[in-house]
């Protein structure tokens, strides 16, 4: 078992670690070339970008755009977001991960990252029933997005009892379970939905400006939908 864990968290750790920057790449390259093939066949080339890099940038962290009506469920999901970014990245025994592939920062105290750890995943059990409970919600949600989630809450969870001294199951049974959920995260992120936490900003940028259409998009859309006759229509 504890000759699996080094093998877990070095070989099997550095290899989903590949897996997920070169699918990342892949996806931003494919985003970044749309993105440019919409702008050469733009009619309308004069895009704000000063105003859509202000907008994105806003909207990484959305608290002006909270709505009244789904305002809990709003601020849920921002935390969850940062606890989600910030606890993998810059807790101490994730950081001596980042390290044996030649990565390093200064990490937060124990004290935070327990606090986000809990707050992690208590807001991440209000996101897994609302999506249950709440029918538009349901309606929006693929069974991807609920494994997603369960399978971070997991993570989160088992991370949490195995730092305790109270831990009921053997450490290096938690500790396998632990790394192997996470590097099943981390080959998941280029082809899942948590792609936008580290693409965001590419793909928010690009999907404004894919919006400019070709010149005579209309003319052409309305030509297949009603015929040669109706394309001045």
């Amino acid at each position: 078992m504890e000759q699996f864990l080094e093998f877990a968290k070095g070989s099997l750790f550095a290899g989903s670690f590949v897996i997920m920057v070169l699918g990342l790449a892949r996806t931003a390259f494919i985003t970044l070339w749309g993105t440019k093939n919409a702008l050469d066949k733009a009619g309308d080339k004069n895009i704000p970008y000063k105003a859509l890099i202000k907008e994105t940038f806003e909207w990484m962290i959305p608290i002006k755009h909270i709505t009244n009506s789904r305002s809990a469920i709003s601020i849920v999901s921002v935390v969850f977001h940062i606890g989600l970014i910030i606890v993998p990245l810059f807790l101490l025994d994730h950081i001596l991960l980042w390290q044996k592939l030649g990565l390093s920062w200064p990490g937060i105290p124990a004290a935070i990252a327990n606090v986000l750890t809990i707050t992690t995943i208590v807001t991440g059990g209000i996101l897994l029933l609302n999506r249950i409970f709440h029918r538009d919600t349901r309606f929006l949600s693929s069974v991807i997005d609920y494994a997603l989630l369960v399978l971070i809450l997991a993570i989160f969870i088992n991370g949490f009892i195995a730092s305790k001294p109270f831990n009921p199951i053997p450490y290096n049974l938690v500790m396998v379970i632990h790394v192997m959920a996470g590097n099943l995260i981390l080959i998941l992120v280029p082809f899942s939905k948590l792609a936008h936490c580290f693409l965001y900003p590419i793909m928010r940028i690009a999907s404004n400006i894919a919006w400019h259409f070709p010149a005579r998009a209309g003319e052409e859309v309305n030509k297949t939908l009603y015929g040669e006759e109706n394309k001045k229509v």
